[in-house]
């Protein structure tokens, strides 16, 4: 009797015995189940531990280990390496100074149209616009009143106008006098 069954037998509980079922069978009826070919010790680096060469698939990580050695040692770099002079920056700088704005990339940019003196306002569409009688029907998005514009949808509630006269700086629109 050891000390802990003292223990148990102490405070009345006994625990009940747990055996291992698999503790009795022995490893050595294993290997005769499963003959191995001589070949097969060549096949195994020993660089692999025993337990990794009785793990499943243990021959496809060895060749995957094999193929990326392979691969470091070979040269698989796209580039190609070249030597290059020293380029002082004040030069640098210096060159792209000197081009002329005309003959640099993209050019230089050129009026269309005189700007428009039109007042342009950021109006609620349901309170301007759709309330209105020169709105165009859907899908079309177009003011059909002379010199007045849409220009954009600012977002889902509210649209950017320009000329137009139902907007005034009272604060409500002006339907009465189209």
């Amino acid at each position: 009797m050891t000390e802990d069954d003292d223990a148990d037998d102490l405070d009345g509980t006994t625990r009940p015995e747990i055996r291992n079922p698999f503790a009795d069978s022995s490893d050595a009826g294993r290997d005769d189940d499963f003959p191995v070919d001589p070949g097969d010790a060549d096949d195994a680096t020993d660089a692999e531990p025993a337990e990794e060469r009785d793990v499943p698939f243990a021959g496809l990580a060895a060749e995957t280990r094999e193929r990326r050695r392979r691969r470091e040692g070979a040269d698989n770099d796209p580039f190609e390496q070249m030597e290059v002079s020293a380029i002082d920056a004040d030069d640098l700088w210096e060159s792209l100074d000197d081009v002329d704005p005309e003959d640099a990339p993209g050019g230089t940019a050129e009026r269309v149209g005189e700007t428009d003196s039109r007042p342009e306002h950021v109006v609620n569409k349901r309170e301007y616009c759709q309330r209105c009688r020169f709105l165009s029907a859907p899908p079309d998005l177009s003011c059909g009143h002379e010199g007045t514009d849409i220009v954009e949808a600012v977002d889902a509630d509210r649209f950017r106008v320009r000329g137009c006269p139902m907007v005034t700086d009272e604060g409500g629109p002006t339907f009465e006098n189209p």
